[in-house]
């Protein structure tokens, strides 16, 4: 079976480029634009995988996100949370490397302007 996925984003520019990433594989997709309350407005659907990646750390309430995103998940379904390293080399090549010198991503000017320390945070 052919996967399809579907892109979240808060930013118009970043789903339209992973939506041509995955075109160029042959992938069906479509994007939706939405912040973190957003994601409400899609628990009708399920999906089988969900995937944040390099998302919480950029999230206010974790909690909230969390919940939000898990109820997305299909039974049986499985949720993905990635997040860089807290390391000067982690940010030399994941964010210098990747916005600045490759030009992969767009450059995030709010990046760490609330950074969420692993060990500091409490799930509820």
């Amino acid at each position: 079976m052919k996967p399809r996925v579907l892109i979240v984003d808060d930013e118009k520019g970043m789903c339209e480029l992973i939506e041509a990433d995955l075109r160029l594989r042959e992938i069906d997709s479509a994007w939706h634009t939405s912040d973190v309350e957003g994601l409400e407005a899609l628990a009708r659907e399920s999906f089988d995988v969900v995937l944040n990646m390099e998302v919480v750390e950029h999230v206010a309430d974790l909690n909230g996100f969390l919940t939000a995103a898990s109820a997305l998940v299909r039974p049986g379904g499985v949720m993905v949370v990635a997040t860089l390293n807290r390391t000067p080399k982690a940010f030399l090549l994941g964010i210098l490397g990747a916005e600045y010198l490759l030009r992969w991503l767009p450059p995030a000017p709010a990046r760490m302007s609330t950074p969420i320390s692993g060990r500091k945070q409490k799930l509820a």
